[in-house]
This record gives structure tokens, sequence and C-alpha cells, in this order.
């Protein structure tokens, strides 16, 4: 690869993965502190309720604007204004509490918890309606103080549940079977490969041949092993497989007071170990630049294992360029049409956005008509995913399987349409929800664990530091079992 066009690669990816609204964020990524969130002042006209929504960035709310039809296009502000109202066509208005930048952080937590309870005002006119939270902590808002049955307070029914992967509906339904959040989009895992360097390491970039040299955690060894012997690494990140064995574990991290630490966890530190011994992956972190810039680089690895929602940040010009002069640009890049998609050993999913209501709203219609006219019409989800300048994976069965019969020109994929395998995927992934305790464990085992990975430390530390850490975490821990 030419240097210019490296160098354009990597600007490209810098762009690409900080303009993005909806990204997952690794968690041993240090995170910058949220600036204070910015509230809009002003009301609407007397007599129309306000609909009051805190949400963790824009993401949802640019989404809705640009494809709800309940939203006055022309009367609502420019978005320039990060606080503005959204305004729909009856003159109500959506109003917005989102903080001005910074991704999803553990301070958004603490500010919506005091919003539903210590700060939550008298006034129902001043009080959040409805909130958005992460997949990963939608689990500490599913109960009666937190938010309402929505079957039984906004009349969501079954018909409405139809369409949508079923995993993500379990993640919104509490311990008694009461559906609480929902999510608007969906986010399967999948392995992302280099046709050109599968060509070298097999001989053939076909989608089956890629799948039968990874069926299991040995062949993936067996590929990887050749892809060294070719001059690849399989792999960028020490980290990169991480999901997928974490969504293989047999059991949550907390078991009542005790945490225990799954097999396949320890197969993971095992079997990464062996990676990063043998060189098979690059020691990037995975979601880093770092990590992209590996797999833009035609010379370095095999593939990565990634989520929809990543893949649709690094595709440049499908994605809509600004304009001719970038298209232009990004159709040179050589990584343009060398991709493609298989299913990984083991499904696994990414963090997708939920909506959840708070039990003590004034605005039941308008928040009855914005899951059932939005986040469950599978019309409206659909145009998401085909809107280029969004384009996620959306959470409706039909609306992704009729994605895969779309005859388009996907060129970042080589004008193969990605979209069955999403959907395949998606179909058969049980999107397991993480509680607080569960969260905290998995963060503090990857960073107990890197040390030992990487050859830098004994299992014995490792093992002790992961202890020390839940000590300090989980006070109310009594013990931890290992395998």
């Amino acid at each position: 690869m030419k240097k210019s066009k490296k160098l354009l690669s990597l600007l490209l990816i810098a762009s690409c993965l900080s303009a993005c609204t909806k990204t997952v964020q690794p968690e041993s990524e240090i995170i910058p502190d949220d600036p204070e969130p910015v509230v809009t002042e002003e009301v609407s006209e007397a007599g129309v309720t306000d609909l009051r929504i805190m949400a963790p960035d824009v993401a949802f709310r640019d989404r809705l604007e640009a494809h709800w039809d309940k939203v006055d296009k022309d009367a609502t502000e420019s978005k320039d204004n990060q606080g503005h109202d959204t305004i729909l066509t009856d003159g109500s208005h959506i109003v917005w509490k989102i903080p001005s930048s910074g991704p999803y952080a553990d301070k958004y937590d603490q500010d919506l918890t005091a919003a539903l309870t210590t700060d939550r005002p008298e006034d129902a006119a001043e009080r959040i309606d409805m909130y958005i939270v992460d997949s990963d902590h939608v689990r500490s808002y599913l109960s009666d103080d937190y938010s309402m049955d929505l079957r039984d307070g906004l009349g969501i029914g079954d018909d409405e549940m139809l369409d949508r992967f079923y995993g993500y509906t379990q993640l919104g339904t509490d311990s008694g079977e009461v559906l609480r959040a929902l999510s608007w989009d969906a986010d399967p895992g999948v392995f992302l490969y280099k046709r050109s360097v599968a060509k070298d390491v097999l001989g053939d970039d076909y989608q089956s041949k890629i799948i039968d040299s990874m069926l299991d955690l040995d062949t993936m060894k067996e590929l990887a092993q050749k892809s060294a012997e070719a001059g690849y690494r399989f792999i960028s990140a020490w980290d990169d497989t991480y999901p997928m064995y974490e969504a293989s574990m047999d059991y949550s991290w907390q078991d009542g007071s005790e945490v225990r630490v799954d097999p396949m966890m320890m197969q993971w530190v095992m079997d990464n170990k062996e990676y990063c011994d043998n060189g098979w992956n690059h020691m990037t972190t995975r979601g880093s630049q770092k990590w992209a810039a590996d797999l833009m680089d035609e010379d370095s690895v095999f593939g990565v294992f990634t989520y929809t929602s990543e893949i649709h940040n690094l595709m440049p010009s499908i994605l809509g360029a600004d304009s001719e002069e970038q298209k232009s640009k990004s159709s040179e890049l050589s990584f343009m049409g060398d991709f493609a998609v298989c299913s990984p050993p083991y499904k696994y999913e990414g963090t997708v956005q939920m909506l959840l209501t708070c039990p003590d709203t004034d605005n039941t219609e308008l928040a009855a008509s914005l899951y059932s006219d939005f986040v469950c019409d599978p019309d409206v989800l659909r145009s998401i995913t085909e809107d280029p300048k969004f384009g996620e994976f959306t959470n409706t069965m039909s609306g992704m399987y009729a994605m895969a019969d779309v005859e388009d020109d996907f060129e970042f994929f080589g004008g193969d349409n990605p979209y069955a395998t999403y959907e395949a995927i998606m179909e058969n992934t049980f999107a397991g929800a993480r509680s607080p305790i569960d969260r905290i464990c998995r963060k503090a085992f990857l960073e107990s664990m890197e040390g030992y990975i990487k050859g830098k430390a004994s299992l014995d530390s490792a093992r002790s530091l992961f202890e020390s850490k839940i000590k300090d975490e989980l006070p109310d821990v009594t013990g931890i079992t290992w395998p």
C-alpha cells in the first residue's frame, strides 16, 4: 500500500470514529468526564404537554427527527443547537436532556438515577417522562421504582413484539416477565475479514470457506497459525475475542453473595496468551484507532471480531461522504471492496439503546405512540437502516430480512449484501443483560488478566489482582470461586 493511501486511511478512520453518534465504547479505554447536560429552556404553547426524554447522546433524537412522521421538520429547530426541542405535528414538544458531548459514562447513570429519585421534581411538567440506557446498564432500571410496565401501562401488545429479535425483548423484561424496555437498534457480532488475505492464507475468500476454518476454538487456532505462516496476524487486539467468549459463559458472574469465574473465561485467558505468545495478534486494544488502522492496512491482519455498529464506523463512502471529492478519494482506497463478513464460532452481540418510561409520567399517550409508531414500527426502523447517514442494523426481523434481498452495490463489501449474515446471526443470538456486578467483574477481569496475557505478570498475581479489585469494588462479596 502506498504511504499516501495509508495516511488517508488513518485520517478517514479517525474522522469516522469521532463523528459517529452511536459508538460502542470499550470499557478498557479511558472515558473523559461528560460536560454538564444541556437542557432546553423553551416551553411549548399552553395546553400542550411536553414529553421530556433523558438520553446519553443524540443518536435516538437524530433518528427520530429524521424518520418519525409525527415530527414537524419545518418547525423543529436547527440541529446546530445541541439543546433544541423536537416539535411534533400536534404542537407538542419533546424536550431533551442530553450531555453536550462525550461517550456513555457512569456519570450518566448517576445523573439519571438522581433524576428518577432524589432530584425528582414534584411538578409533573418538570420531570423526565422517558429515558434511554445502554443494554449493559438496563437491568438496574427494570423495576416498579424506575420504569413502567409497557403492556399494562402503555398498551404495548404482543403483536408489536412479534417482529422483534427475541433476545432484545428479553433484555427489557424483568425477572417477573414484565416488559419495561425496548430497543430501536440491534447489534449482531460478526467476523469481518479481508478477502485478499483470505485468498493468500486459504486460497479462497468465500464465506463458507472461512466459517469452515473456524468452526470452533481449535480450528480457529489452526487458522491463526496458517495466517502467521502466510505473513499475517490473524487478529489485531489482545482482547479481540473477549465478547465472543463472554457470551458463551454458562452462568453470570454473580452467584448470590459470591463471584464465580466461568471456565470459559479462563479458557479465554489461556487461548489469548497463546495468541500473544505466538504473535497471532498485534496486541492492540479492540475498538481503538490502532485496531482500526490494522484492519485498514492490507498487509496486517486477516480480520477482527466486531459488531455491525463498529463496521458502520469504518464504511466511508457508503455512509454518505459530504462531497464528490471525498467520495472520489474514498473509492480510490485499496481496502474498499476487500471486506466480507461471516458468522463467528460463537454468537455474541453488542450494546444497544433501550427506551424506558418513568412510572409516574403524565404523558402516557405520547409515550405509547413513541413505542408503537417509532420503536416498534418495522417500516420506520428499516428506513433508518437504509438511510446512508445512519445505516445501523435495527430491531425488526422483517425489515432486516428484507434488507438481505436488496440488490444494491455494497461497495465496502465488494458488492455483496451482508444483511443475510447479520440477520441470521441476530435471529439466533440471545442478548444477555449484565447486572452492575457483571459489569464490574468484566472490567476487573480484563484489567487483571492483561498483564498475564501479554507476558508481563504471573497467573497467580493476575488472580490476586482480580480478587483485590473485586473486594475493593464489591465489599459485600463474601467469596470468589475459580474453576
